[in-house]
């Protein structure tokens, strides 16, 4: 909602220029539709690209990162990139863990594809009104219709999840300089508005499979956390300890820890030091990992 009000007033406000009114306006629409019910983790600005400084020997392209998780638990990074090589227009990347998506598609592009090939379960789920692309779609494309029969279906379909994973945002053109003037505004209005996921940060390191990762990890801890708070409730109500069942919910903690996430147990402890550990203080010591490390 935050994000929402933010874009509405850079595309109403008497201070902005007609530019910025016309960049937040189109911001606008697919933030709607793509993040109506979406927890942002994350929102990350260039900070090269928001004071206009060129880097020496380097070509910025991503200037906005914005890491989301939807309610059923998927987690996604979308970037807002500058034009280079391959695709000359300011467009839209959406990134799942491990790969590159697509931006969803709205029902009636959907339902276009239906009435031209039938239903496709096995390419793209439903959620919350909007058809997502599944994971290894193109993997998927290929090994279901890789047949001569389907080359007209194939060619269609690798063509729309290609432009939907490089959504372009602009029908006319902006200049480089008056998307930078953008960013720095929207910055600024973050900053106003203490937006606490927000930061600036080099959009060009490839962190977003680490970061999505932290997503994942902070929602495993927040899980864990909510289940040792029951068993404390229990314990006060019944003047009693369960020792055993923070123990093991401990344990199986510890596992998922060192079964998945193999960066943060370099930052919090070996797997002996992480089970000495009280429940309460190994929850405290990988929230702080996913938060600042």
């Amino acid at each position: 909602m935050e994000i929402q009000a933010i874009l509405l007033l850079m595309e109403i406000g008497t201070p902005y220029s007609q530019i910025i009114h016309k960049i937040a306006r189109q911001m606008l629409i697919v933030f709607k539709d793509l993040l109506v019910n979406a927890r942002i983790e994350k929102i990350m600005i260039d900070p090269a690209i928001a004071a206009k400084a060129k880097r020496s020997g380097f070509k910025k392209t991503t200037g906005i990162k914005i890491f989301f998780a939807l309610e059923n638990m998927d987690n996604y990074c979308l970037r807002i990139d500058f034009p280079h090589k391959g695709e000359e227009y300011f467009h839209y990347n959406l990134h799942e863990p491990g790969r590159t998506t697509a931006l969803p598609l709205k029902p009636f592009e959907y339902r276009a594809l239906v009435k031209k090939y039938g239903l496709l379960p096995e390419l793209f789920f439903e959620f919350e009104g909007k058809f997502w692309f599944r994971n290894n779609f193109i993997k998927k494309l290929q090994s279901k219709y890789g047949d001569e029969k389907h080359r007209e279906l194939r060619a269609d379909l690798e063509k729309l999840f290609h432009e939907k994973a490089h959504y372009q945002m602009f029908n006319g053109s902006i200049e480089r300089s008056e998307m930078e003037c953008f960013i720095v505004e929207f910055g600024t209005a973050l900053l106003h508005m203490n937006f606490g996921e927000f930061l600036y940060e080099d959009t060009g390191q490839n962190d977003i499979d680490e970061e999505m990762r932290k997503m994942k990890l902070q929602e495993i801890v927040f899980d864990i956390m909510m289940q040792y708070y029951n068993i404390k409730v229990i314990e006060e109500l019944d003047d009693c300890e369960f020792k055993e069942e923070t123990e093991k919910l401990k344990s199986r903690f510890v596992e998922i820890l060192f079964k998945s996430f193999t960066n943060a147990p370099k930052e919090i402890g070996s797997k002996e030091e992480c089970f000495k550990m009280e429940l309460e203080d190994l929850l405290g010591l990988v929230s702080v990992y996913c938060l600042y490390s």
